[in-house]
């Protein structure tokens, strides 16, 4: 009698946070995707192709599976969490187009071998408005040998965001919430006004909370402003905000929301952050009252040391007389 073939997904998966245009690379396997993620807007009854660029960059032929499975917001920093275990009946809409490879079936590539994937989505014409969260995962399969069961090794993947909706610019609601200085960046707080040294950077923390049921971009600014006039802008890195979600808000380029004082910064400054889409924003501020305690301090303590050693010198030098 043989032995009960099954299934056992034992992967090292690399996907990359829901914003990231790269190429997925698994380096240690030596296979590489892309696009490592899809968006787009579909209209109910239409049908949408997007291809997939595949290679086996490693030095051995090698059996893959493709699957796109669900995923959810995994984290607030965009990393997604896969459901396998879900099988909702929108998974019906992808396919492949390729004549010689369909989704969960086996397929080889040689050593250096690259392929596209051609993958298909069908929506119905009576589908309900909504986001569908998946991704194209490619698993590397290791084949039978004897008594032993079938297995599925490493794995990559491609994001696919797709909203489903018959307007070009579904609505959004997109709030900011826990706007504030990180702890370490202000030494007093009364209200919203934060007392800040002149001499440090004040990093900022704020989530963006999407209420709606369309995934949206992180589009937005922080600025800083003296009396009216702008003293410092930072651009938001365009991260996607998944429906009822949350995501940590990041600053170009660094990734940090930051404000670097001069020197000569003196008194009140209004900081504010604002998101922006197509139909909706959102907005918070507070402020920093930033003055010079660390130059202050140090000058205090010299002037002290300084006459301290003048006053001993003239004792010395009265003593002496």
């Amino acid at each position: 009698m043989k032995p009960k073939k099954s299934i056992t997904i034992g992967m090292i998966l690399l996907l990359f946070p829901l914003f990231s245009p790269r190429a997925a690379e698994a380096g240690v396997l030596g296979l590489s995707l892309s696009p490592s993620i899809f968006e787009a807007n579909i209209k109910p009854g239409k049908t949408i192709t997007q291809v997939f660029t595949l290679k086996n960059n490693s030095a051995a032929e090698q059996t893959f599976v493709a699957r796109v499975i669900p995923f959810t917001p995994g984290d607030a920093l965009g990393n997604p969490s896969l459901r396998p275990n879900l099988l909702p009946e929108w998974l019906k809409y992808f396919s492949l187009s390729n004549s010689d490879i369909k989704l969960n079936e086996p397929f080889v590539l040689a050593a250096n071998q690259s392929t596209q994937l051609i993958l298909t989505i069908n929506v119905p014409g009576r589908t309900g408005s909504g986001d569908l969260y998946s991704t194209l995962l490619v698993s590397s399969v290791v084949k039978d040998t004897p008594n032993v069961s079938s297995t599925m090794g490493a794995a990559i993947g491609s994001n696919l965001l797709l909203t489903i909706s018959p307007l070009s610019h579904p609505p959004s609601l997109v709030r900011i919430s826990d706007f504030a200085p990180t702890k370490t960046s202000f030494l007093f707080r009364y209200a919203d006004v934060y007392l800040v040294d002149s001499l440090t950077p004040i990093y900022f923390s704020a989530t963006a909370k999407n209420l709606g049921k369309y995934f949206v971009k992180s589009a937005g600014a922080l600025k800083v402003e003296k009396n009216g006039a702008n003293v410092s802008t930072q651009n938001l890195l365009a991260n996607n905000i998944l429906s009822n979600s949350e995501r940590v808000l990041e600053g170009s380029p660094s990734g940090q929301l930051v404000y670097k004082p001069s020197l000569t910064s003196f008194g009140n400054y209004l900081v504010t952050l604002d998101l922006r889409n197509e139909n909706s924003s959102s907005h918070a501020e507070l402020t920093t009252l930033v003055l010079p305690i660390k130059i202050t301090a140090v000058t205090t303590i010299a002037i002290l040391v300084i006459s301290s050693i003048i006053k001993v010198n003239k004792k010395k030098s009265d003593v002496k007389k």
